[in-house]
């Protein structure tokens, strides 16, 4: 239901995700990620209590951010179950691991220093309180400008090269 509401809203809206949550499924998490990105609203996350896990990658996901004064965050590798055939569970854990990675390094760049971030890939667990988070937040939503600058700048280069190279030259 709450990315129905998230792809259905319009650009006028905003939508408060309220976080309380030991993680869960990150297919599901994915999912709601997925959601936000799409969504035309401005959607604002709150961490109510705990947000750890799977929940991280929502709250991250999220346009803006607030927390309450009791606020903490958790953030690890993920952890998984698969069964199979020997051969069939090996190729699943190589292909997840290589997924895994690039997804923990792409969701909590700048939230995370790039050491925490190998850290977190060889099995550390991270545990934040409310002051921490907020810290963490402004250089999380500094680097996220930075990049979306850099990515406009990347953007109008590659469009005025494209004009440059359908001007005909003259004689």
């Amino acid at each position: 239901e709450l990315c129905d509401v998230l792809r259905s809203a319009s650009p006028n809206d905003e939508i408060l995700i309220r976080i309380n949550s030991g993680g869960g499924s990150l297919a599901t998490a994915n999912m709601v990620v997925n959601a936000i990105r799409e969504s035309q609203a401005h959607v604002h996350g709150f961490i109510e209590s705990t947000c750890a896990s799977a929940a991280t990658l929502i709250y991250l996901a999220c346009h803006s951010y607030s927390l309450s004064e009791d606020a903490d965050m958790m953030i690890h590798t993920s952890s998984s179950l698969y069964g199979g055939k020997e051969h069939e569970q090996h190729s699943y854990v190589t292909f997840s691991r290589k997924k895994i990675h690039k997804m923990v390094r792409n969701r909590y760049a700048g939230f995370l220093t790039e050491k925490e971030i190998e850290n977190v890939l060889n099995g550390q667990d991270y545990y934040f309180d409310a002051e921490q988070i907020a810290d963490r937040l402004d250089t999380y939503t500094e680097y996220h400008q930075k990049m979306f600058e850099q990515e406009m700048e990347k953007m109008q280069s590659e469009a005025l090269e494209g004009e440059e190279t359908k001007t005909p030259k003259k004689k």
